[in-house]
């Protein structure tokens, strides 16, 4: 090297910058594989807790579905004992017990319970018929009745009306 390069202070200024440069390359060289990684573990987790959000699910679908009786368990043909009866009976017809509470707390098919229900014998099945027409002697008969008793309350005039 010659003595004015040496004595030059831009030159030696531009060594100078030179390894500054070098350090500020170096460190946004690091800056941007850090963020490259930290951007991959950000990755990483959100997949991580997606998987294990779906594992929960699923698990609790199988829960469900485990606490379910099955056909083996229910015995849908099985004969019911007449203790069994009577508590199904007194439970769902009289105290308001679901269908499917029942199910699981006596351990029977929901057909059981429905037969049961349908065998109860002191279950008054009343069909219901068509109400008639509104006949002109069903007028007739309602304008005598309104005639004879004036003070005739509408309760009284429905059951006139209904026999």
């Amino acid at each position: 090297m010659s003595d004015s390069a040496v004595m030059d202070p831009t030159v030696a200024d531009s060594g100078v910058m030179d390894s500054t440069k070098l350090k500020i390359e170096a460190n946004k060289v690091r800056k941007r594989e850090l963020l490259e990684e930290l951007q991959n573990l950000k990755k990483q987790t959100s997949q991580k807790e997606a998987v294990h959000k779906a594992k929960k699910n699923l698990d609790q679908k199988r829960t469900y579905k485990s606490n379910r009786l099955t056909h083996k368990e229910r015995k849908p043909n099985a004969v019911i004992k007449p203790k069994v009866h009577s508590l199904i009976r007194e439970n769902v017809m009289m105290k308001g017990m679901k269908v499917s509470e029942a199910m699981e707390a006596f351990n029977v098919s929901r057909r059981q319970i429905q037969r049961i229900k349908a065998e109860d014998p002191n279950n008054v099945k009343v069909q219901k018929k068509r109400p008639s027409k509104f006949t002109d002697d069903m007028k007739t008969e309602l304008l005598l009745e309104l005639d004879q008793k004036s003070t005739t309350t509408l309760p009284e005039m429905v059951a006139f009306i209904e026999d």
